[in-house]
């Protein structure tokens, strides 16, 4: 997250140039905790299956990392849309307070 002072959204310190173009997506996976953290993976320019999950993600990376991170650890995904768009509401109503405040 980025704060910035209300009103200076729109100028130019504030803005990035993009290039955008209609290639393939780039997707990265990666795992983090207080005590360590997972290597990043990279998925370029193809779709993820559930197959291609397990095998390249699951099997090689998380399971050596919960291990480390102790036994009363628990693995979730944050990506269910239901928790991304709940933590996105959120977001915005905190945003909001700071914005109106007196």
């Amino acid at each position: 997250m980025i704060w910035r002072e209300p009103g200076t959204r729109y100028r130019a310190p504030n803005i990035i140039e993009r290039d955008h173009y209609r290639g393939g997506g780039l997707l990265v996976w990666g795992g983090m905790a207080t005590n360590g953290r997972s290597d990043l993976y990279v998925f370029a320019g193809c779709s993820v299956t559930a197959v291609r999950y397990r095998d390249e993600i699951l099997h090689p990376l998380v399971r050596p990392f919960i291990p480390a991170m102790g036994t009363d650890s628990i693995f979730m995904d944050d990506n269910d849309w239901y928790v991304v768009i709940w933590r996105v509401e959120s977001f915005h109503r905190w945003r909001d307070l700071l914005d109106h405040r007196t």
